[in-house]
């Protein structure tokens, strides 16, 4: 026990209101039940018992009233350390049962200048740590903003890194509802018989997937009737790239409408979202993407090596999950202050299909390395 502990502060409280209830009982048998049961009354008899021999408490009194305020103190900063160490996925888990005390605890991490993705060491229950994710700047990871006008590339966000952890698959906390997508500044509600897992959670289920987990991902949305320990199931990424305001492509029609077989750019100017198709890691493979563009970024949904059957079945649920992004507000790519940005969607989705493919071959091909 220490001086840090609030028993120890407890127990040295306990010791001096019996102290001064036993000097004051002898005086008055009333005050000095009121003292053990409210300690402060005992301001009364501290001076009408002043310089008494057997009833003087100064000392018991400044002494009480010293450990109360250690008391406080170690108690608020017990207060700022849970504040600490808690991640985005232990807060979200609080929400779902208690959210003015989760609003709480992020308004304390806001008061000491914490970011929930900046983590400098790992909970020691968290698994190890085998890589983390980086976004430095609005960039989509391999410059999908090069070559724009100087004004734009000085318009840079914080990033939001994810320290990938291997966590074992009984041990994966899912989220359910209502989660909050931090960085993208915006919430998605997440359909009935699916769960969502953190990024930071994803170590494991990748490694079974074989792929590497996106430097821009959030999380994974799983069914849950997948069997996550097979090598291929499927799953959608949840992704935000700050690329900053993307000016979308003339025209367009309803992705309601949008066929599994339809593999070109589609724009749907009332949802603000667009839908394509590109290869997969092999040619028997096709990812399906859904983007709902935002004031400072694109929020991505895709689902990635589909087989032919799987195409639709990627196109719905890309589609449900936009559907059921919701941005916060001033933060709707109609609400952009400013000029009209250089940046074009179509320019944006063709060197990130671009990218994505570059990827997947390169996981195919360490994947082919590791078989054989």
């Amino acid at each position: 026990m220490n001086l840090g502990s609030l028993t120890f502060w407890y127990l040295v409280i306990f010791v001096m209101v019996v102290w001064m209830a036993l000097r004051v009982g002898r005086s008055s048998s009333t005050m000095g039940v009121m003292t053990f049961i409210f300690w402060p009354v005992a301001v009364v008899p501290l001076f009408t018992n002043w310089g008494d021999r057997d009833s003087d408490i100064r000392i018991p009194f400044v002494l009480t009233a010293l450990a109360s305020l250690m008391l406080i103190y170690n108690s608020n900063k017990a207060v700022d350390q849970l504040a600490l160490n808690m991640d985005a996925d232990d807060i979200a888990y609080i929400r779902e049962s208690d959210p003015e005390t989760a609003a709480m605890i992020e308004q304390r991490q806001a008061a000491l200048g914490v970011t929930l993705e900046f983590e400098d060491e790992p909970r020691s229950d968290s698994g190890p740590i085998i890589a983390t994710s980086v976004s430095a700047t609005r960039d989509s990871g391999n410059n999908a903003s090069r070559g724009l006008d100087a004004a734009a590339e000085e318009m840079q966000f914080a990033a939001a890194p994810a320290q990938i952890r291997q966590i074992p698959l009984e041990e994966l906390r899912f989220r359910r509802g209502l989660v909050r997508l931090g960085p993208a500044f915006a919430s998605l509600q997440i359909p009935e018989h699916f769960r969502f897992v953190s990024a930071q959670q994803l170590g494991t289920l990748a490694e079974i997937r074989g792929v590497t987990v996106d430097p821009h991902s959030l999380g994974w949305v799983v069914h849950e009737r997948v069997d996550l320990r097979s090598s291929d199931f499927w799953y959608v990424d949840v992704q935000f790239h700050e690329c900053g305001h993307l000016a979308p492509p003339t025209g367009g029609s309803s992705l309601l409408q949008l066929g599994a077989d339809d593999d070109q750019l589609q724009w749907d100017p009332t949802l603000t979202a667009a839908s394509w198709s590109d290869s997969g890691k092999n040619a028997a493979l096709s990812d399906r993407s859904v983007v709902r563009l935002l004031r400072h970024g694109a929020l991505l949904f895709r689902a990635v090596d589909l087989t032919p059957g799987q195409r639709e079945l990627g196109l719905r649920a890309t589609r449900m999950l936009a559907l059921r992004a919701q941005a916060d507000p001033g933060w709707q790519h109609s609400e952009f202050i400013g000029a009209a940005s250089a940046q074009q969607l179509t320019r944006w989705v063709q060197e990130y299909a671009g990218t994505s493919s570059a990827t997947a071959n390169a996981e195919a091909i360490e994947s082919s390395d590791q078989r054989g």
